[in-house]
């Protein structure tokens, strides 16, 4: 077995929620998330999440989700695939230099490091862009369950932004 097998396996493998998920009340900067446990084969495996952010006051932008797990002995979470629809830091840079503006996945291959036995970073430094951009947060929830593989996301509904008046 590849000893990159526990975590390609859990980035790869057919996922479901376990519980019902709503993202929280903002907190004093905006901020929206959630932390949602994750079951393979309806069994927990050993802290393997979903992480949601976005920010009240930036509708249809500035959300991200994130498959995380947690590592044994080490109080960090590990993201193993992360989705940045429109986020409003961009561009995002490659190690190549290569610039990506808009909305990106950053897949689990060119994130790993073999010879370490590890991601790369907390950062997840390699992403691809996603052109046409996702229009929707339909399009998202859809592009996260196939991309992250869970069932069950469709039931996730859209964060309350509130738009701002300029």
């Amino acid at each position: 077995m590849d000893m990159d097998a526990p975590y390609r396996f859990l980035a790869e493998t057919q996922k479901s929620l376990l519980v019902s998920v709503a993202w929280s009340e903002p907190d004093s900067d905006g901020l929206m998330s959630f932390l949602a446990p994750l079951a393979v084969n309806g069994v927990t495996f050993g802290g393997l999440t979903l992480r949601g952010n976005c920010y009240r006051d930036y509708p249809d932008s500035a959300t991200m989700f994130q498959l995380e797990v947690e590592r044994p002995g080490v109080r960090t979470r590990w993201p193993l695939l992360r989705l940045e629809w429109r986020p409003l830091n961009e561009p995002h840079k490659n190690p190549d230099k290569t610039l990506i503006f808009g909305t990106h996945f950053h897949p689990f291959d060119p994130n790993w490091v073999e010879g370490n036995q590890a991601m790369r970073s907390r950062n997840l430094p390699w992403a691809v862009e996603i052109a046409p951009d996702l229009a929707t947060y339909s399009e998202v929830i859809d592009f996260v369950a196939n991309r992250f593989n869970i069932k069950g996301l469709d039931r996730l509904q859209p964060p309350r932004w509130i738009g701002r008046l300029l």
